[in-house]
């Protein structure tokens, strides 16, 4: 469910997991991915994939998203618009909730 979430333009605080990227990458790794096929009603299946990179700076590690739409590197607004067209809403809990918020609504 995270995987979805964060390939699908939504942030960590969405989940009540890890508060920050880097959490969603495996210990000692360098980075990580995600990848998701959505059917665009009738239209030819999009490929949405995030990749996450931690990166080091001098003062603190930080970790970058590339966004990849259909296997071209895209800027992340590409993607939110294409799950606005296709009415998708990470943040709304009637479409998307994780399993760590359900307790909330019983």
């Amino acid at each position: 469910m995270c995987a979805i979430c964060l390939c699908l333009g939504g942030e960590p605080t969405d989940m009540d997991r890890s508060p920050d990227l880097g959490g969603y990458i495996l210990h000692g790794a360098p980075s990580a991915s995600v990848t998701i096929e959505l059917q665009d009603h009738g239209e030819k299946n999009v490929t949405v994939t995030r990749i996450l990179k931690r990166v080091t700076s001098s003062v603190k590690l930080k970790t970058s998203s590339t966004w990849k739409l259909n296997g071209e590197v895209v800027i992340a607004d590409v993607v939110r618009k294409l799950l606005k067209e296709l009415n998708i809403k990470v943040g709304n809990p009637t479409q998307f909730l994780p399993q760590e918020k359900v307790g909330g609504f019983s």
